[in-house]
């Protein structure tokens, strides 16, 4: 594992809170972090597919049958777990119980500023800094590292970045572009994540991303 500057922080957020939640995008650490800080917790994983049944079956037996330090990743496919954490937490009343993370940002924040307000130190986890990519490639320059971005897989393995990244907006496209945000002109999507990516360190316009996006101002 790559060490992130977070960790300490993550060490930090759960002696104050009840439950500790890391977002930011896929692929980022978030999940290789918190297992690595927290040896000690069980950890879930509800991308699998007999353990999200089971969350969403039966939420209270759920929650109850596992040990106080856990750790739930992906917990965002199963929403009806939150209030079930909210009144462990409230029960036990002690610091550092749970750990939530999620690639799907938009839902793990609604069900956690629903159900956990006031009870979850929310934390974002982004890929690697300059700083923490040249404890992987000491040889790394400015120029290499803002060519080949911060994504810790990339500094792990030897392989192109354009490989990478294909597969990575791929995914993020099918997974949380056209299930969450419910785009159904998936290909203009691409078109307008590419000249977002084009215009990057500009002023956003709206209406010149519409129209050469040929979408609605609205819609942009």
């Amino acid at each position: 594992m790559i060490p992130r500057l977070l960790g300490t922080r993550a060490q930090q957020m759960a002696t104050w809170f009840p439950v500790v939640s890391v977002m930011g995008p896929r692929q980022s650490g978030k999940s290789t972090l918190l297992r690595h800080t927290f040896p000690s917790y069980e950890y879930l994983n509800l991308e699998t597919r007999n353990l999200r049944i089971a969350a969403q079956r039966d939420p209270v037996g759920f929650i109850n049958s596992r040990p106080s330090h856990l750790f739930i990743d992906e917990a965002q496919y199963a929403p009806d777990l939150f209030p079930e954490i909210q009144a462990a937490a409230d029960e036990r009343h002690e610091m550092g119980q749970y750990l939530l993370s999620g690639s799907q940002n938009f839902l793990l924040l609604k069900h956690v500023d629903e159900s956990l307000a006031g009870r979850v130190g929310i934390m974002q986890l982004l890929p690697l800094s300059y700083r923490e990519a040249m404890q992987a490639n000491p040889d790394l320059t400015p120029d290499m590292f803002m060519f080949r971005g911060g994504y810790p897989h990339l500094h792990e393995v030897d392989m192109p970045e354009a490989t990478y990244f294909r597969s990575y907006i791929t995914t993020y496209i099918q997974r949380d572009v056209a299930e969450i945000l419910d785009v159904r002109n998936l290909q203009s999507f691409r078109t307008f994540l590419k000249l977002c990516a084009q215009n990057a360190g500009q002023l956003v316009n709206i209406s010149k991303l519409a129209v050469e996006t040929g979408v609605s101002n609205k819609t942009a």
